[in-house]
């Protein structure tokens, strides 16, 4: 069973791990203006970078890419994302 305490640490976890696999430029991210929501970037394999704005104060991570305009693919029996807009 997928708790939401699971699922956050799932996507701290491959947060933490773009940087290490990413290549490319920066991001740039202005998604949200003023002080609140939550700004989504997410690059996909072919490089180019989509940004969203989540808003308010989501209560996963999953929760800020659906708010902010993206799908998502957990693998089956676990609470790891594999998949962003139908893209790996």
């Amino acid at each position: 069973m997928l708790t939401s305490v699971t699922v956050r640490r799932a996507l701290v976890a491959l947060l933490l791990a773009v940087p290490l696999v990413a290549t490319g430029g920066t991001a740039q991210a202005a998604a949200c203006s003023g002080s609140t929501g939550v700004t989504v970037v997410v690059q996909f394999p072919d490089g180019h970078t989509q940004t969203g704005c989540a808003p308010g104060d989501p209560s996963s991570g999953t929760s800020a890419l659906t708010s902010a305009g993206f799908s998502y693919t957990l693998v089956t029996g676990r609470a790891f994302v594999v998949q962003v807009n139908r893209a790996p």
